[in-house]
């Protein structure tokens, strides 16, 4: 009672097949001489697992089921947290359970804390060759341009995440960001040691973008490891 009192606003998110139970629930909360207008329901379509093309059938009747802490345990909480609010919350969702543990770019979860813990491998490396990230002088290249435009994205995907309680956007944007800087490093030498100032602006570059994917992974609640 308290909490609800002093909250700007309180969420509750329930599956999809609780929508019956919305308009209750707030002519409840005005029975108690509370604001409903401060409580905020979100639907979420049912989630539905399987392990490569093959559905896992659920039935409690049956006692064949799977906890969320089985889930937990089997692919880890990040990858659980990510596959949840990869897509809009009415949109249905297949949890592939060997997809969230497969170890390649396959793998979205994988694919993002990769590129988080290459990133740190670079400048591991430029520690040992002596070189310093600086982003004096101009970017050159349309691909670097690329990345700093998509850089500048982060604040407003944030936000819009946050006012249509759509953390997909971020996930999204994260996919987009780290598929620029994979590509970008694929056909770009980021450490040159004929080139220190090249060298310099590029690591400058890497390191923008290291950044903002662990910020983007720390709003939902990812670990951005520095090894893999």
């Amino acid at each position: 009672d308290e909490k609800f009192n002093e909250a700007d606003i309180c969420i509750n998110i329930w599956g999809a097949d609780h929508h019956g139970y919305v308009g209750r629930l707030k002519s409840a909360v005005e029975l108690l001489g509370r604001n409903a207008d401060k409580l905020e329901i979100i639907l979420y379509q049912l989630v539905r697992l399987k392990r490569g093309d093959q559905l896992l059938k659920m039935s409690k009747r049956d006692g064949t089921f799977l906890l969320a802490d089985d889930v937990i345990d089997e692919v880890g909480p990040d990858a659980v947290r990510f596959f949840l609010v990869s897509r809009k919350g009415d949109a249905q969702m297949d949890f592939d359970l060997d997809l969230a543990k497969e170890q390649s770019s396959k793998n979205p979860v994988y694919y993002l804390q990769y590129a988080h813990a290459r990133i740190c491998s670079i400048f591991e490396k430029a520690g040992e060759m002596g070189i310093q990230a600086s982003p004096c002088g101009g970017m050159i290249g349309e691909e670097a341009r690329d990345i700093i435009k998509k850089i500048c994205e982060f604040t407003d995907k944030a936000a819009l995440a946050s006012q249509e309680r759509a953390p997909h956007h971020i996930t999204g944007y994260l996919m987009e960001l780290c598929g620029l800087f994979h590509g970008y490093y694929d056909r770009n030498k980021v450490l040159d040691g004929s080139d220190p100032l090249l060298s310099s602006q590029r690591l400058f570059l890497a390191g923008r973008v290291r950044e903002t994917v662990k910020k983007g992974l720390g709003l939902l609640g990812i670990t951005a490891p520095e090894r893999m």
